[in-house]
């Protein structure tokens, strides 16, 4: 009986050790599933809990009786609720909640001071789904502390139907992610590139299943590869491409500058340049928000890519480019919210590298189709973000979704701190707040407007580049040595400019321009 897995559910989060009382539970959610578990919880020999009341929004429900227990109030009551009613936990039991009704609900939770815990669905129980000693699995919507974007695939669908698409570094997160919607879009060519050939495997053949008929080219290679990239793009002739392949993760690029010069921003440069040279008429680089104010190998490299390609773009008539900064995707390869979850499917401490600190979050649809729109919208040199709205606490992040799959933070589960990594910024931006101008184009997209340029002309930059990383031993590509190669003004830094929230990691400024924009590089 599903009813008696919810009973086995609440055992087993009963409190180890003698009870000397019943644990007097408030119960989220008079509907259905709420009445089950009252069901078993009541109406059996069960004495471990007491179910004081509900609390529900249906004002239809305000002071009635549901199988002999009273609905006391809404939500916005269980602080006063918890008090009055000496109540020890409250149970979440709102499977179909919108994610803003669940961050409205657990706001409240948290105010109570009391435990709270959301009970897997019926559905989860009876399939056997459910984790580590019935752990909720938290959804990315739970967590991500505002509306999810909403998705209109008019625009991009006019954009892409009937037209040749190349994705590049397909097979990662967000690359196949807009394949998928891409290949919903009426392509006439879809080129998946990537140098990682099993996911690629993977995702061909899902494709493959999903869309019959969709006409679609797999290349296994490196964006890097000068003499392999041309030809192969100019045999596929792409109108479009999305630039995603990029090496992403911070300390490992602190540790190879060399890997994260030569791909995050040659190979980006030299793909941009096959563009135009091939007449292609959109081509959307994948950044991050790392690239503002950077104090890491890798945001340099994305932020000089960025810079890079707004100037290809005036120089370059018929081709546009723009880019797209991301805050941190969720469930994204190696993002914080997947390390979350699987330690707390696997009953371990979750740890944090700084609890204060504060990062912004998207989903990956979101970010997929914010690439779409970007292509669509852009006429050329912009940058595009999100309007993701308020930063999300990291440790506030780990403490609810450690209550939201179903256990109780610092007791049942603890959170350890590991302190930032070499680079890492308290509080990541979405854009300079000294330099940058912000204008709003479409529901929830945001265009970055902004004076920086590339000091050198762009063709130097790189051409230096390529000499440089030919003569340099790669133990030697340091910071300072990233900066030297690339532009020409550089200077010891005691800080951030004025205004910022914390002093670099770093001891190398860039000025990029003297008027409008200061950053820092790791050395």
């Amino acid at each position: 009986m599903v009813t008696r897995k919810v009973f086995e559910v609440l055992e087993a989060w009963r409190v180890v050790g003698p009870v000397e009382a019943p644990r007097r539970v408030l119960i989220v959610g008079a509907g259905a599933h709420g009445v089950q578990v009252v069901d078993e919880l009541v109406h059996t020999r069960v004495s471990s809990h007491v179910v004081v009341g509900f609390v529900d929004d249906d004002p239809a429900k305000r002071e009635t009786v549901v199988r002999g227990v009273p609905v006391l109030g809404d939500a916005a009551d269980i602080p006063r609720l918890a008090v009055t009613h000496a109540v020890d936990e409250v149970l979440l039991a709102v499977p179909r909640a919108s994610a803003e009704d669940v961050q409205r609900i657990t706001t409240h939770c948290e105010a109570s001071g009391k435990p709270f815990r959301t009970l897997p669905t019926f559905g989860d129980l009876a399939r056997g789904q459910v984790l580590f000693e019935q752990a909720r699995r938290v959804k990315d919507t739970d967590i991500i502390g505002r509306p999810v974007a909403r998705r209109d695939d008019s625009i991009p669908h006019a954009l892409v139907h009937g037209k040749r698409v190349v994705v590049t570094g397909a097979a990662g997160s967000i690359g196949s992610e807009i394949v998928r919607q891409v290949a919903g879009l009426d392509p006439e060519l879809l080129v998946l590139l990537d140098h990682a050939e099993t996911p690629l495997f993977y995702l061909e053949r899902e494709l493959r299943e999903r869309f019959a008929g969709l006409r679609m080219v797999v290349l296994t290679g490196s964006i890097v590869d000068a003499g392999w990239l041309e030809p192969e793009l100019a045999r596929v002739r792409p109108e479009l491409i999305f630039h995603c392949a990029a090496y992403k993760h911070v300390p490992m690029m602190q540790s190879n500058p060399r890997a994260a010069l030569r791909t995050n921003l040659l190979g980006s440069y030299r793909l941009a340049k096959v563009a135009a040279s091939l007449g292609v008429d959109c081509m959307v680089n994948v950044s991050t928000d790392k690239a503002v104010c950077p104090s890491t190998v890798m945001g340099l490299t994305k932020r000089l890519a960025e810079l890079a390609l707004k100037e290809l773009d005036r120089i370059t008539p018929h081709t546009r480019f723009v880019s797209v900064r991301f805050g941190n995707v969720m469930d994204s390869q190696g993002s914080v919210v997947p390390i979350f979850r699987a330690q707390i499917e696997r009953g371990q401490p979750v740890t944090v590298t700084e609890p204060e600190a504060t990062r912004y979050f998207i989903t990956i649809a979101e970010a997929a189709h914010l690439v779409l729109q970007a292509a669509a919208r852009g006429r050329g040199g912009e940058i595009f973000l999100l309007d993701m709205g308020e930063p999300v606490r990291i440790g506030t992040l780990a403490e609810k979704m450690i209550r939201m799959s179903g256990f109780e933070p610092h007791r049942e589960i603890p959170i350890r701190q590991l302190g930032l990594r070499g680079g890492e910024k308290l509080h990541e931006r979405l854009h300079c707040p000294h330099s940058d101008r912000i204008r709003r184009v479409g529901d929830g997209l945001l265009v970055v407007e902004g004076d920086a340029r590339l000091p050198l002309d762009v063709d130097d930059v790189f051409r230096l580049l390529v000499e440089r990383l030919g003569d340099v031993p790669p133990e030697v590509v340091d910071g300072r040595c990233l900066v030297s190669m690339l532009l020409p003004e550089i200077a010891d830094c005691e800080g951030m400019r004025a205004g910022a929230s914390e002093p670099p990691h770093a001891a190398v400024v860039l000025h990029v321009t003297a008027e409008t924009e200061t950053w820092a590089s790791p050395v």
